[in-house]
Protein backbone atom coordinates (compact mmCIF):
# COMPACT_ATOMS: atom_id res chain seq x y z
CA UNK A 1 0.00 0.00 0.00
CA UNK A 2 0.75 3.95 -0.68
CA UNK A 3 3.50 2.55 -4.09
CA UNK A 4 2.47 3.66 -7.16
CA UNK A 5 2.43 1.29 -10.48
CA UNK A 6 4.05 2.59 -13.18
CA UNK A 7 1.07 2.58 -15.46
CA UNK A 8 0.13 5.45 -12.47
CA UNK A 9 2.27 8.00 -13.01
CA UNK A 10 1.07 9.79 -16.27
CA UNK A 11 -2.13 10.05 -14.45
CA UNK A 12 -0.92 11.38 -11.34
CA UNK A 13 1.59 14.13 -12.95
CA UNK A 14 -1.73 14.78 -14.84
CA UNK A 15 -3.76 15.48 -11.65
CA UNK A 16 -1.10 17.63 -10.30
CA UNK A 17 -0.53 19.67 -12.75
CA UNK A 18 -3.96 20.63 -12.66
CA UNK A 19 -4.11 21.42 -9.91
CA UNK A 20 -3.66 24.80 -8.23
CA UNK A 21 -2.60 23.02 -4.56
CA UNK A 22 -1.44 19.33 -3.72
CA UNK A 23 -2.61 18.13 0.03
CA UNK A 24 0.62 15.76 0.52
CA UNK A 25 0.81 13.27 3.93
CA UNK A 26 4.22 11.37 3.63
CA UNK A 27 1.82 8.23 5.08
CA UNK A 28 -0.29 8.28 2.17
CA UNK A 29 2.49 7.20 -0.50
CA UNK A 30 3.23 10.86 -1.00
CA UNK A 31 6.85 10.88 -0.37
CA UNK A 32 9.34 14.16 0.02
CA UNK A 33 10.20 13.27 -3.80
CA UNK A 34 7.01 13.44 -4.74
CA UNK A 35 6.17 16.69 -2.76
CA UNK A 36 9.37 18.21 -4.66
CA UNK A 37 7.24 17.41 -7.38
CA UNK A 38 4.76 19.36 -6.93
CA UNK A 39 6.94 22.39 -6.07
CA UNK A 40 8.99 21.98 -8.83
CA UNK A 41 5.26 22.10 -11.12
CA UNK A 42 4.22 25.29 -9.56
CA UNK A 43 2.03 23.73 -7.17
CA UNK A 44 1.12 24.93 -3.69
CA UNK A 45 2.17 22.07 -1.62
CA UNK A 46 -0.34 21.67 1.87
CA UNK A 47 1.49 19.32 3.65
CA UNK A 48 2.61 17.98 6.85
CA UNK A 49 6.45 18.60 7.65
CA UNK A 50 8.98 17.09 5.22
CA UNK A 51 12.07 17.22 7.03
CA UNK A 52 13.27 20.94 4.64
CA UNK A 53 13.82 23.62 6.81
CA UNK A 54 14.64 25.84 3.82
CA UNK A 55 10.55 25.71 3.25
CA UNK A 56 9.04 28.43 5.21
CA UNK A 57 4.96 28.38 5.75
CA UNK A 58 3.02 30.72 4.50
CA UNK A 59 6.24 31.19 1.66
CA UNK A 60 7.38 28.25 0.12
CA UNK A 61 4.04 25.83 1.15
CA UNK A 62 1.60 25.66 3.76
CA UNK A 63 1.97 22.96 6.44
CA UNK A 64 0.03 21.24 8.86
CA UNK A 65 0.13 19.27 11.99
CA UNK A 66 -3.38 18.13 12.15
CA UNK A 67 -6.22 17.24 10.19
CA UNK A 68 -8.30 20.51 11.43
CA UNK A 69 -4.90 22.60 10.13
CA UNK A 70 -5.06 20.70 6.93
CA UNK A 71 -8.75 21.28 6.22
CA UNK A 72 -8.06 25.54 7.06
CA UNK A 73 -5.32 25.12 4.96
CA UNK A 74 -7.58 24.00 2.04
CA UNK A 75 -10.54 26.12 2.67
CA UNK A 76 -7.95 28.93 3.16
CA UNK A 77 -6.50 28.26 -0.24
CA UNK A 78 -10.01 28.22 -2.20
CA UNK A 79 -10.61 31.40 -0.63
CA UNK A 80 -6.85 32.88 -1.74
CA UNK A 81 -6.43 31.73 -5.41
CA UNK A 82 -4.18 34.70 -6.00
CA UNK A 83 -2.21 34.39 -2.92
CA UNK A 84 -1.84 30.22 -3.38
CA UNK A 85 -0.35 31.05 -6.87
CA UNK A 86 2.18 33.39 -5.13
CA UNK A 87 2.81 30.49 -2.87
CA UNK A 88 3.65 28.54 -5.61
CA UNK A 89 6.01 30.87 -7.48
CA UNK A 90 7.71 30.80 -4.36
CA UNK A 91 8.16 26.85 -3.84
CA UNK A 92 9.03 26.68 -7.09
CA UNK A 93 12.07 29.23 -7.48
CA UNK A 94 13.02 27.80 -3.62
CA UNK A 95 13.06 24.20 -5.22
CA UNK A 96 15.19 25.53 -8.37
CA UNK A 97 17.89 27.54 -6.23
CA UNK A 98 18.23 24.83 -3.87
CA UNK A 99 16.49 21.28 -4.12
CA UNK A 100 16.98 20.05 -7.47
CA UNK A 101 18.49 16.77 -8.13
CA UNK A 102 21.91 18.86 -9.79
CA UNK A 103 21.76 21.35 -6.97
CA UNK A 104 22.17 18.47 -4.76
CA UNK A 105 24.77 16.59 -6.53
CA UNK A 106 26.73 19.43 -6.78
CA UNK A 107 26.67 20.30 -3.17
CA UNK A 108 27.42 16.66 -2.22
CA UNK A 109 30.33 16.84 -4.94
CA UNK A 110 31.34 20.14 -3.68
CA UNK A 111 31.09 18.38 0.02
CA UNK A 112 33.34 15.72 -0.48
CA UNK A 113 36.21 18.00 -2.13
CA UNK A 114 36.79 19.78 1.20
Amino acid sequence: AGTLEPVQIPKYLCEINAADYVIACRGCGIDTLRQFECLSLRRTLITDYFGCDDFVDGVHCLYYKTADECIDNVRWAEKHPKRVKEIAENGALLYRQKHTPERLAQQIIEELMK
